[in-house]
């Protein structure tokens, strides 16, 4: 039955638009409108800046550029909004979009949108804008900022200040007649000095990165025209690389001077030898003037440089000199990562990589005579030399001292390693996941209440392996218990408070062929690049408690106490690492409770040559084979879990792999008679047993 039939009006097609989709759709143009209206910038002098509204964004993989300093109050970071392999193809294509093709910068005024300069010129920042600034930084791929290493502090590189060169009558005392220009040049090479590279220089400074037998960094403030008319023909014809410092509002300009051009700083640049770095805009004292005219100085100078040499200004020469805490924020915060001042001195002896100390080059003898690039450290000499191809074995021996018995259980040989857990783990599931045959608690960390569960150690460390939580199982029972054991190789220094505390502790320095324990340098020790000095194939790092035996002899309770835990004297079930005359790995402990002089005794009197203190009593945990033999608590209640640990690997030689196996067979038959025999000797909280390893849990804890 059709409609009509049915009594029913056909409704004629509707013609015309749809109003209400009309309105909506215009109203969300317009209100997408004034969004891009806020967002998108004009390009300028400050070039642009892209702000986002006040939201909270994800750190993807590819913005993590590098370390924020946390003083800097007012800062905003610089993010890359896209990762590399997509930025630079977007660079390409940005003039089609009319976008500038060089990076956006942080702009402390906020952004500079057409909408928001006609509705609200006069409001000041942006009330959208966050602290959180993010920039396309498309090619920017500058240097991360870095403090200076350690190891630097051990060369003296001097970095020469001079402004300009003219004929006489010098008009100020800074200056250089030609004449005595050309004789420094002389005095530089009769020296047998060598000017580096400013990138040379701050790979030094950061890395350890060696250096000709007598560095020397050339740097000429203010950008006059001597620079190109005398300076450089006579530093090109040597090969000689310079930093040149540019006030860019003088640029090409005469001001009481000639000053360079840009075509100049070009031509220059094209060389690969010269570099142009920021002196700020207009030289002013950055510290008698308005915050917000300093940033300006700063930033505009750089954005400038940048624009017109179209490569990164990361380094400051503070005009005078003169900076203080704010200016030094600002200069880190606007991506710089070192700042010259006008103080005499090594620049690795600078208080800081944000104040480099210079000379002037009237003080250019006193320099040269100073500069070396030799970074060599003075360390003890090897004793003994290690023989890490040993079978991994396990001893016990009852010492007698006066009336008293002191067991203590060791074992030896093998090949040291360590690890450094992301979470704190009994000794046995850590050795079990390893395949270790031994292992014992390792060095001190923060925290060590049995219930906390931070991984972070007391002064530097390195480990050749970490590990993964079996989440499954702490939802389940709130029980740790390392899912896998992954490569880690990282080296994580210690804080400048800590390490003044360890100064001459032992230091441990493994790697697969090399065992060394050094008294701690907290002033050169504290990186990577300065301990792989020492060993170059360094796999394995961490500080000891205190020295029990040093070079064969053990400490006494004064000598321990110079460099010592607070506690070392305690009676406490001790644990120890070593090295033994025959230059086997030792890992010792004592099950029952002992001073560290007593423990020491007994380990010179094994042969042991050298031995450092780890973490004793409750982290005190001694494995071999299966067992625990030594715990912290007493031998019902294990001991408390721990995020560094040392192991024993069976050496890689088969022959040694086939005796180790057999020394294990038997020494496990013979245990149970053994420990009868000792049982009446040993007091009854130190009775060896060999049961399975039982994990602690809080309600052991309550217990």
């Amino acid at each position: 039955m059709d409609a009509q039939a049915a009594g029913y009006r056909r409704e004629p097609a509707r013609r015309g638009p749809r109003w209400g989709v009309v309105l909506g759709t215009l109203a969300g143009a317009v209100a997408l409108g004034a969004l891009v209206g806020l967002l998108l910038p004009l390009p300028g002098a400050r070039q642009t800046a892209w702000t986002l509204p006040s939201v909270t964004l994800p750190l993807l993989p590819w913005q993590r550029s590098g370390p924020v300093d946390p003083a800097a109050a007012r800062a905003s970071r610089e993010l890359g909004l896209l990762p590399p392999a997509v930025a630079p193809l977007l660079d390409r294509a940005a003039p089609l979009w009319g976008l500038p093709t060089w990076p956006a910068t942080y702009d402390d005024s906020g952004p500079r949108s057409a909408l928001r300069r006609l509705a609200a010129p006069d409001l000041g920042p942006d009330p959208l804008a966050p602290p959180l600034r993010v920039v396309w930084q498309g090619r920017r791929h500058g240097l991360e900022a870095r403090p200076i290493d350690p190891l630097a502090k051990l060369a003296h590189v001097p970095v020469i200040m001079y402004h300009d060169v003219v004929q006489p009558p010098k008009g100020v005392w800074f200056d250089i007649t030609v004449a005595e220009f050309e004789a420094d040049l002389a005095k530089i090479e009769q020296a047998g000095a060598t000017p580096i590279s400013l990138r040379q220089w701050w790979r030094y400074l950061t890395a350890g990165e060696a250096l000709p037998k007598k560095p020397v960094l050339l740097t000429f403030d203010d950008g006059y025209r001597s620079v190109y008319d005398l300076i450089y023909p006579r530093l090109q014809a040597r090969r000689w690389p310079a930093v040149f410092f540019i006030v860019t509002s003088t640029v090409g300009r005469r001001t009481q001077r000639d000053h360079l051009t840009w075509d100049q700083m070009r031509e220059m640049h094209a060389t690969g030898l010269f570099e142009f770095q920021i002196h700020t805009v207009s030289h002013p004292y950055l510290t008698r003037i308005p915050a917000k005219d300093m940033q300006r100085e700063i930033l505009d100078c750089r954005d400038t440089l940048e624009a017109e040499l179209g490569v990164p200004a990361q380094f400051i020469c503070y005009p005078i000199g003169d900076r203080d805490a704010e200016v030094i924020a600002t200069c880190k915060n606007a991506g710089l990562v070192a700042g010259f001042t006008m103080e005499a001195g090594g620049s690795a002896q600078s208080p800081n990589v944000m104040e480099i100390n210079r000379y002037a080059s009237q003080d250019l003898a006193t320099a040269l005579s100073r500069a070396t690039g030799e970074m060599t450290l003075a360390v003890p000499a090897l004793n003994p030399p290690p023989d890490l191809t040993q079978p991994v074995v396990f001893h016990r021996r009852i010492f007698r001292e006066g009336g008293n018995r002191i067991p203590l259980c060791w074992v030896t040989g093998g090949r040291p390693t360590t690890v450094h857990a992301d979470f704190r783990y009994g000794v046995p599931d850590v050795a079990r996941a390893l395949g270790a045959p031994a292992g014992i608690n390792g060095g001190f960390f923060q925290m060590s209440h049995v219930r906390d569960i931070s991984n972070q150690m007391i002064g530097p460390v390195m480990s050749t392996w970490t590990t993964t939580r079996n989440e499954a199982l702490w939802r389940e029972t709130e029980v740790a218990e390392p899912e896998s054991i992954l490569p880690y190789g990282r080296f994580v220094p210690g804080s400048d408070l800590e390490n003044a505390r360890l100064e001459g502790r032992p230091m441990v320095l493994m790697s697969p062929s090399m065992l060394r324990f050094l008294p701690f340098n907290a002033a050169l020790m504290n990186s990577g690049s300065t301990l792989r000095r020492i060993v170059p194939d360094l796999s394995d790092a961490f500080i000891g408690g205190a020295w029990l035996v040093r070079n064969g002899q053990a400490l006494s309770r004064e000598e321990i106490d110079a460099a010592a835990t607070r506690d070392h004297h305690d009676p406490r079930r001790r644990a120890v690492f070593g090295i033994d005359r025959r230059g086997r790995p030792v890992l010792a402990a004592s099950p029952s409770s002992q001073s560290s002089a007593t423990i020491a005794r007994c380990l010179a009197e094994l042969g042991v040559v050298q031995a450092a203190l780890l973490d004793s009593g409750f982290s005190s945990s001694l494995y071999y084979n299966g067992s625990l033999f030594v715990t912290g608590h007493s031998d019902e209640k294990p001991s408390r879990p721990v995020p560094h640990m040392v192991f024993l690997q069976r050496p890689e030689d088969p022959v040694a792999n086939a005796v180790a196996a057999a020394v294990s067979k038997v020494d496990t038959l013979a245990r149970g008679a053994d420990d009868d025999r000792q049982a009446d000797e040993m007091p009854p909280q130190a009775r060896l047993v060999d049961v399975p390893y039982k994990r602690i849990t809080a309600q052991d804890e309550d217990r």
